[in-house]
């Protein structure tokens, strides 16, 4: 909705459900998780899959576009600019949200 200039372009913007949702600010503990994980996965998957940093995922059957901490994404030559990845239809799928779980203070 930030692309079509519907919202402002605000990271801490969600349509979840078809409702806009305003997000906590991120405290610095589950910043500094979010890093780690993804430095982890970095070093893991290097090559093997995209690995996605709070950036769009939309849901379009629930009318939503989330942005999880982590999305583990299929490679793709274009890294999905052309359009946000969707939802995994499956536990098989190749993209997989992971949002961390802990409290967004300090």
């Amino acid at each position: 909705m930030g692309e079509a200039g519907i919202l402002a372009d605000d990271p801490r913007i969600e349509l979840i459900a078809g409702s806009i949702v305003v997000r906590e600010p991120t405290g610095s503990r589950h910043a500094g998780a979010v890093d780690r994980v993804g430095h982890l996965f970095f070093g893991t998957l290097a090559g093997r899959a995209i690995v996605r940093m709070q950036n769009p995922v939309t849901f379009p059957d629930e009318m939503s576009e989330l942005q999880p901490d982590i999305t583990l994404l299929r490679p793709r030559a274009d890294f999905y600019s052309s359009a946000h990845p969707g939802a995994p239809t499956s536990c098989c799928s190749s993209r997989w949200p992971i949002p961390l779980c802990g409290s967004t203070g300090g």
